[in-house]
């Protein structure tokens, strides 16, 4: 059991790295914020659903506010995967320490007690 924790943290760990250096390969297409941010008109859509009497701003502020609320949604998601690989980190040595300590308490049972 302890193998497949270890073998499954490390792919969460590589998962968490890879988010951290490309959070748009990493983030979810379903996520209505990020959906909501690739192109002008879907982030203008999304804005005046919360407010319907605001007015469309120009095409360079929206530009401007749409790439910014990218990059905030990416620094978020990127952050994110900072704690998902610490987690995952954590958890490594968790089941390496426990790992170590199942091997050795098996290997002194075998010269104890040999198998027949």
């Amino acid at each position: 059991m302890c193998v497949f924790g270890l073998i499954f943290t490390l792919a969460e760990a590589v998962y968490a790295i890879v988010g951290i250096y490309s959070p748009e390969f990493t983030m979810p297409r379903a996520n209505l914020e990020y959906r909501a941010t690739v192109t002008n008109d879907t982030y203008w859509k999304w804005l005046s659903s919360f407010d319907k009497q605001q007015s469309r701003p120009s095409d360079d502020e929206l530009a401007r506010r749409r790439s910014e609320a990218h990059r905030e949604l990416l620094a978020a998601h990127t952050q994110s995967a900072k704690g998902t690989l610490l987690q995952s980190l954590i958890y490594f040595v968790v089941f390496a320490v426990v790992l170590i300590i199942h091997w050795r308490l098996a290997a002194r049972f075998r010269q104890v007690a040999p198998p027949a």
